[in-house]
């Protein structure tokens, strides 16, 4: 660090792409002092370790920092409080153990990250834990049941505050169930700014018959809210045929989110789609314009996309709009925030069958394909995968049992402007709405 005209971040490195072992990162933290009037007791140095296979771990200790910046393409760790001035998160901060952040300011950039996804409670603990038979794991929703049986009144139950949410997600059930979402609580003094990503998701399952991880928890208390980014603790998905979703979680935002026009999610995790869930199916060759539209018969929400070729015949990436009436298309998209269409990655001479999930269900009539990087001549295989929307109300059945398959997480809680929020993008199971349990709708 030069004496007061700069801030700088010294990054030591074992790796070979920081040579000398060393690599200065100008006004990384900290504020511009220049001149000589300038205090150095302001000035912070934050240590940032590299493993030997190239992962970024910040070590951000409770230390009182004044500015702290997470770079944009690195992975940073926090695992105890942090206490700053301001926080600006470019890449992806990952918080462990509860890890509490409290600022003044705090800036999410469109490709920053804070991340509890899978920090929560793992396999064979936890208060909702999914069962034996990969029910999925439960929070501010309950787990969805598996194929194999139905949940008792005391599997799998709800559990901590909608309005101050703080206890992790539970696991999903069966050998290999997903662990749940943990915990982000940030207390801004004042303005929030969230364009990028801010998610506490449940774990998926990581074999057959495994159970999705519950919703993690997000409070935000701050006294403005602003940005169009992303807040989700959504439950994991289910793998296998028998594997029931992971419940959504808790997230709570208090102070004004009148400026906030992105999207709060705490929705339950689906189950296995690759077989059950295929919407449409259609072949897309050379001889079909390069902008293709695959029409369905009536609305449902896209959840994946799977696409397969030939070692001599593929497409290599595409992007996807989509239209809720068959016409006019819109360009999905990440986030909000992003300034053009999400490229997903496809096929290759030696990767001849891929999956896509969605980040969040998106409701579609027609899906139309972009496609890049193809051979020529080439050929695609388009599988829609999803589901069709609940009805918005049924009456005359058993509430969350009426299902004869694995099904969805439930919905978590979404408390802002002093409501709760109740949004599954009515993927079954359907909630009560009242005590009166012949009275359900879909969310």
């Amino acid at each position: 660090m030069s004496d007061g005209h700069s801030d700088d971040i010294m990054m030591s490195s074992d790796g070979e792409n920081y040579p000398g072992h060393r690599r200065r990162y100008r006004k990384l933290i900290g504020k511009d002092y220049h001149g000589a009037g300038a205090s150095r007791r302001n000035m912070v140095i934050l240590i940032v370790f590299i493993t030997f296979i190239g992962e970024v771990r910040c070590d951000c200790p409770d230390l009182g920092l004044d500015d702290v910046l997470v770079p944009s393409g690195q992975n940073c760790e926090l695992s105890a409080d942090l206490h700053a001035s301001a926080l600006t998160v470019d890449g992806v901060l990952i918080v462990h153990f509860n890890a509490k952040i409290f600022v003044d300011e705090l800036t999410v950039s469109n490709s920053g990250h804070i991340s509890a996804n899978g920090q929560g409670f793992g396999p064979g603990s936890g208060p909702g834990q999914g069962t034996s038979t990969g029910s999925g794991g439960s929070h501010g929703g309950r787990g969805g049941r598996s194929s194999s049986s139905f949940l008792q009144q005391i599997d799998a139950s709800c559990y901590d505050d909608a309005t101050s949410p703080s206890q992790m997600g539970s696991p999903g059930g069966g050998s290999e169930g997903g662990a749940g979402g943990g915990v982000i609580n940030i207390v801004v003094e004042g303005n929030a700014e969230i364009n990028g990503l801010v998610s506490a998701n449940g774990g998926p399952a990581s074999g057959n018959s495994g159970g999705g991880g519950s919703g993690g928890s997000i409070y935000i208390n701050t006294t403005y809210l602003v940005g169009s980014g992303r807040i989700e603790a959504n439950g994991g998905r289910a793998v296998g045929l028998t594997g029931g979703g992971g419940g959504g979680g808790r997230v709570a935002i208090r102070g004004d989110t009148s400026g906030y026009h992105g999207e709060i999610f705490a929705l339950g995790g689906q189950p296995e789609q690759k077989t059950n869930g295929i919407m449409e199916s259609k072949r897309i060759t050379s001889l079909d314009p390069n902008r293709r539209t695959v029409n369905i018969a009536k609305q449902f929400y896209l959840t994946a996309i799977r696409t397969s070729g030939t070692e001599a015949e593929y497409v290599g990436q595409y992007s996807i709009a989509i239209s809720l009436d068959g016409e006019s298309p819109s360009p999905y998209k990440r986030l909000r925030s992003d300034s053009s269409a999400h490229v997903f990655e496809s096929n290759s001479p030696s990767v001849n069958d891929t999956i896509n999930y969605l980040n969040i269900p998106v409701l579609a009539k027609a899906v139309t394909f972009d496609l890049f990087a193809r051979t020529n001549p080439f050929i695609i295989d388009v599988q829609l995968i999803g589901y069709y929307p609940y009805p918005e109300t049924e009456t005359d059945i058993d509430c969350g049992q009426h299902s004869q398959g694995a099904e969805a997480g439930g919905p978590g809680t979404i408390y802002k402007d002093e409501q709760i929020v109740i949004n599954n993008l009515r993927q079954s199971p359907v909630v009560c709405f009242t005590f009166d349990t012949s009275v359900c709708f879909a969310k």
